[in-house]
């Protein structure tokens, strides 16, 4: 059975929608150990509240999200 066009998942878009969401609320932060747990729990709850805003259509679709507290040198993402 394929998925209707209204199901399938459009990983183009939620990689659209979590950049933005990292991009808004990361902006100017700097690392802080006291603070980064709760923001990693709060921005894995919005990234699987934006994403299941958006791909609401998809009956089947369960999210886990992964998330680590740390420092890394020299990362980019596009």
């Amino acid at each position: 059975m394929k998925p209707q066009e209204h199901e399938k998942f459009r990983a183009n878009e939620v990689i659209k929608t979590v950049k933005a969401l990292l991009d808004e609320r990361l902006k100017g932060k700097k690392y802080d150990s006291n603070e980064s747990a709760q923001l990693s729990k709060e921005l894995c709850t919005e990234i699987k509240e934006k994403v299941k805003e958006n791909q609401i259509q998809i009956p089947w679709l369960g999210m886990a999200l992964n998330a680590f507290n740390g420092s890394i040198v020299n990362v980019r993402y596009s």
